[in-house]
């Protein structure tokens, strides 16, 4: 009985080690996996964009912006001119948050009678994010005002000396939701996507059907169009129920166009259909295919600042990231639902999708052309 299970185990294994598709993804996948989201999450946030806006100009508001500057979380940006400047660059992505340090700040401080001020202005639309630099602003300042006590020989005040008061743009109430459920939205329709996709060509293959598809005057573009609409149109509607019941159920704004939020979201669908048919094209099975989709998914999640942001990732990992579709549709969601974003604001990511999209698509057409010849 022994000897039939060891030869059993053993076939299983010489299979496993034959199938060259699957065996590196599960050996080295997960190991990959491990390793990059220890590297992100092993560590505290970090290379943040933010900016400070210096109305004061005196030798005490360089000292604030030198503690700023010194906390290795932060990468900061201190040439703003204006109070206007700094809100479009929160708006337009390229800041997570600002720190105000309004005229009369250094009189305030070496006052007995008034009680210094400064402003935190931040981006609401990642509540993680502007939690963090939220704790991390306050500790900064607390840790300034202790030092600037100790120099002038008076007691530290602890973080109460300073009046820290914070706007959070597009989310007043840092509510969670803002930020989960539009990532949530993107990572469900991704996961549609690919396991619709996934499954057109290899379920034709196993029920014998495509073979006779093959010798049909059907041409390959049409037999992809085929394959891609269906895709498209479950997706969609997916999209659309998921997003009445975010927004309807869970009350989280839908500010910008909804024509332009389903427009970018066909894109992104059409971009990732390409993925899911060529694993359909080259797994063996249906099974196979959904393997596939769960190992290529937990990349995805990864690099697309689901769990942690991009920027807490390694370089060669973060400038990985936009190569995956999913990256830029989360940009995407949160610009155009929270942030009311147009066309022109989210260009950048729009065309890195419909790059990536028409790059998978050429690879998507050549493998199933080759393996229905």
């Amino acid at each position: 009985m022994f000897y039939r299970i060891l030869t059993l185990v053993h076939k299983e294994l010489i299979h496993f080690r034959r199938d060259r598709l699957l065996t590196p993804f599960i050996i080295f996948g997960p190991v990959f996996q491990l390793f990059m989201l220890a590297s992100a999450t092993g560590s505290e946030m970090r290379n943040l964009p933010v900016g400070i806006l210096d109305l004061d100009h005196s030798a005490m508001s360089r000292a604030v912006v030198q503690a700023f500057s010194n906390a290795s979380q932060l990468r900061v940006r201190a040439d703003l001119q204006s109070i206007e400047q700094a809100i479009y660059l929160i708006d337009d992505n390229q800041l997570d948050m600002v720190v105000v340090i309004p005229q009369g700040f250094a009189g305030d401080v070496l006052s007995l009678h008034r009680r210094p001020a400064l402003q935190l202005i931040l981006d609401g639309s990642n509540a993680l994010v502007a939690k963090t630099l939220q704790h991390t602003a306050q500790g900064i300042l607390t840790q300034f005002q202790r030092q600037q006590a100790k120099e002038m020989g008076l007691p530290a005040g602890g973080s109460a000396g300073i009046d820290l008061r914070t706007t959070a743009r597009f989310n007043p109430t840092l509510n969670m939701r803002y930020s989960t459920l539009p990532a949530q939205l993107g990572l469900i329709v991704y996961m549609v996507t690919m396991l619709v996709a996934s499954l057109g060509i290899t379920r034709e293959r196993e029920r014998g059907t495509m073979e006779q598809l093959a010798v049909t005057p059907i041409r390959r573009t049409e037999l992809l169009a085929g394959k891609a609409v269906p895709v498209l149109i479950i997706a969609l509607t997916d999209f659309m129920l998921m997003l009445l019941v975010v927004t309807r159920v869970y009350q989280v704004p839908m500010r910008g166009s909804l024509a332009l939020l389903l427009g970018l979201t066909a894109l992104y669908i059409s971009a990732e259909m390409g993925m899911g048919l060529i694993i359909s094209s080259v797994a063996r099975s249906q099974q196979q295919s959904l393997l596939l989709v769960f190992l290529i998914g937990v990349l995805n999640v990864a690099f697309s600042g689901y769990l942690v942001p991009t920027e807490n990732l390694p370089l060669l990992l973060k400038q990985v990231s936009y190569l995956f579709p999913l990256q830029h549709y989360m940009t995407l969601l949160r610009q155009v639902m929270l942030k009311g974003a147009a066309l022109a604001d989210v260009l950048p990511d729009a065309g890195a999708i419909l790059l990536l999209g028409t790059v998978i698509a050429g690879v998507a057409y050549s493998v199933v052309q080759r393996r229905l010849d």
